[in-house]
């Protein structure tokens, strides 16, 4: 990704006498300027007294016109989408993520590629939005975005007081699991496939990761194993899940198992459904696979710690393995429980 400005800055020098009033929301006074300059992050305004200030675009309502009648060039469009982004985040905090995302999308559709805190705004707007809607193809680039612009030093304080959606251990988002279903699996990766071609390095590894997870390809022969933080080792380490080598795999699930006590309840989550869907799906040994039908199962008592597609998911595959293996009334009794917990009938069991 480009660090780049969204606009020059241009600063318009008004004569003496031309004061006028800068209007700003939640219940701020308005304030007398005398100068402004547009910025990436807002209005960079001088008052009457010399002092200077940067005001951000979403905290403006409107800006008096010079005593020509008109607004400096850049204005205009940088307090729309500041109105943009300020109807987003009320709407959200209110709970309307439907109403709220296409003012995000309107948003962040222009800041793609800017390395600011207002872009970081957008890409969490979008993305929370996204979860709440429980579109998790929506949230796939703007989770990646948001991870690198903290990485590079790039936050929003406007959602203080929620729920933290990002980890900050490993930048990864713990309620947007790379797992969906397969059709939108290769959508969600071709959007993260052409979202990448433009990021900076570190995110095209990180967009890679997760489109490999979300396909199930197998990992490199030799994966790179300079230093990288501690969200790109994890998604290695999970995609290790998916080699071909059954000694690769059964090194990765030593890995991914230490420690697994001590990880927060969605880090559990991920590690036991990625281990159990790989020892279901890719060990022939029935005993091998009944330990991941013992994985799978742990997930669901995760409660909300876990989320909720892996928890599901876990129920599912669990009943067809031990129906495979020939498990057929343990298979009935899961059955039951996913047709309890499958409220939008989104899931299926094999019978």
């Amino acid at each position: 990704m480009m660090s780049v400005l969204l606009v020059a800055a241009v600063m318009v020098w008004p004569s003496p006498g031309s004061e006028r009033l800068l209007h700003r929301r939640s219940g701020a006074d308005p304030l007398p300027i005398m100068r402004v300059e547009v910025a990436t992050e807002g209005l960079r305004v001088t008052t009457p007294t010399g002092a200077e200030q940067v005001v951000p675009w979403d905290r403006i309502a409107r800006l008096e016109p010079t005593d020509q009648g008109r607004l400096e060039t850049g204005v205009a469009d940088r307090i729309q989408l500041g109105t943009s982004l300020w109807r987003g985040y009320r709407r959200l905090l209110r709970g309307d993520a439907r109403m709220a995302r296409p003012e995000f999308i309107k948003a962040w559709s222009t800041l793609q590629g800017t390395d600011a805190n207002i872009a970081a705004l957008a890409a969490e707007g979008v993305l929370r939005s996204a979860i709440a809607r429980s579109r998790p193809v929506e949230g796939m680039v703007p989770a990646v975005a948001l991870s690198g612009l903290r990485s590079r030093g790039f936050v929003s304080d406007r959602f203080t007081g929620l729920e933290p959606v990002l980890d900050l251990e490993t930048g990864l988002v713990p309620f947007l699991p790379p797992v969906v279903e397969q059709a939108d699996a290769v959508l969600a990766a071709e959007t993260l496939a052409d979202w990448a071609v433009n990021a900076e390095p570190a995110d095209r590894v990180r967009a890679e990761l997760m489109r490999r997870l979300l396909l199930r390809i197998p990992p490199e022969e030799n994966p790179p194993s300079s230093d990288e933080d501690e969200g790109v080792r994890f998604l290695r380490q999970l995609l290790e899940l998916e080699s071909e080598d059954s000694n690769r795999r059964a090194r990765a699930r030593e890995r991914l198992a230490r420690g697994i006590d001590k990880a927060p309840g969605w880090k559990e989550a991920w590690i036991r459904f990625f281990i159990g869907r790989s020892l279901v799906d890719h060990e022939d040994d029935p005993v091998l696979r009944r330990v991941g039908v013992l994985e799978l199962l742990h997930v669901p008592p995760l409660g909300n710690a876990a989320p909720a597609t892996l928890a599901d998911r876990s129920l599912v595959l669990a009943a067809n393995t031990l129906r495979e293996v020939g498990d057929v009334e343990e298979a009935e009794l899961l059955d039951a429980l996913v047709r309890i917990s499958d409220s939008n009938g989104s899931l299926e069991t094999t019978p």
